[in-house]
């Protein structure tokens, strides 16, 4: 199961598994956490998107792309993993600090 999985993610970080969910994988268990949350959230706004009667009005390609090269930027990036990863960890510790131990 595992070379499949290798297999299936290939360079890519983000993969949809059929009846089974999401996974995600990092150079760090902060950027894994990074790809999860962002393609978890892609899929909710997908599926109340398509919950509506009505046609979604899309971003220009221009826009698609400007807003792409923006996140491939390392400073914006990392910045974005560290923001993401930091808030997780202040929701972690307000329910369980357990996990410290």
């Amino acid at each position: 199961e595992r070379d499949r999985l290798v297999a299936s993610l290939g360079q890519k970080n983000c993969l949809i598994l059929r009846n089974h969910g999401l996974l995600t994988v990092g150079r760090t268990v902060a950027e894994a956490l990074y790809y999860m949350y962002n393609l978890n959230k892609a899929c909710e706004i997908q599926v109340n998107v398509l919950g509506t009667s009505t046609k979604p009005i899309l971003p220009s390609p221009e826009i698609c792309e400007h807003t792409a090269r923006q996140f491939e930027e390392p400073t914006f990036y990392n910045q974005e993993v560290a923001r993401i990863w930091e808030a997780n960890r202040r929701l972690l510790d307000r329910l369980d600090t357990s996990y410290r131990q």
